[in-house]
């Protein structure tokens, strides 16, 4: 029940939930007595987080993060507090500390895929050139995030990214969104390459898929092909 009233929002409930429980389980061992005493302020820094996350989706920057530093107060390494005070930072433009909250994750999680991510794009603001490391990192963590194949091909493109590399980030990311622009996309990698007919046959397909779209038309008549 505990859970059941936390995942809804209810901390209050939860929070009575969870006392009950502890008053009528039987503690039988130290080592049991233990794990109730590390259980209860973890639970309550998890409460405060998802308190923090609802009270930033309604428009309250410093209330969120007056819970997620008080979660931290009760659990300072607690990864998706770290995280989520980061991502406060990142949305109100402090850089500096959303970078010092992710840096806190990696060096105790070094394969946390949303610290990677986040991390590496700021680092690519500011023009660091380990930025890609950390992106690819994290793309390699979690590969259906189809946003991410997006960013890193036009990276690839402009050299925040291996250039050798544009053309597989462009497929990874047709493969999981075919939308027009990412047939576009990959069709434009392939003709800079010096493969006019692996363009045309890309834009093709996405002609095929997507027919009538204008850019895609007007990429085909550029490069000598007919379009659908």
């Amino acid at each position: 029940m505990a859970v059941i009233h936390r995942r809804h929002g209810r901390a209050e409930e939860a929070r009575a939930s969870l006392e009950a429980f502890r008053r009528h389980k039987e503690v039988k061992t130290e080592v049991e007595r233990e794990v109730f005493e590390k259980a209860e302020p973890i639970f309550e820094a998890r409460t405060a987080v998802h308190l923090s996350r609802i009270t930033f989706e309604r428009g309250d920057p410093p209330g969120a993060l007056a819970l997620v530093r008080h979660a931290l107060s009760l659990e300072p390494r607690l990864p998706e507090a770290l995280a989520f005070e980061g991502w406060i930072h990142l949305k109100r433009g402090d850089l500096v500390e959303a970078e010092r909250c992710y840096r806190s994750i990696l060096a105790a999680d070094p394969r946390h895929a949303e610290a990677l991510w986040n991390l590496g794009k700021i680092l690519h603001t500011k023009g660091d050139p380990e930025a890609s490391s950390y992106l690819l990192q994290s793309m390699e963590l979690r590969r259906s995030f189809v946003e991410g194949w997006e960013i890193l091909a036009r990276l690839a493109r402009s050299g925040g990214a291996p250039a050798e590399r544009a053309e597989e980030f462009a497929r990874r990311a047709l493969e999981l969104r075919p939308s027009a622009s990412n047939y576009g996309a990959l069709a434009e990698i392939l003709f800079e390459k010096g493969g006019p007919e692996a363009a045309r046959q890309v834009l093709a397909a996405g002609l095929e898929k997507h027919p009538g779209d204008p850019d895609l038309s007007a990429a085909m008549d550029a490069i000598g092909g007919k379009a659908r």
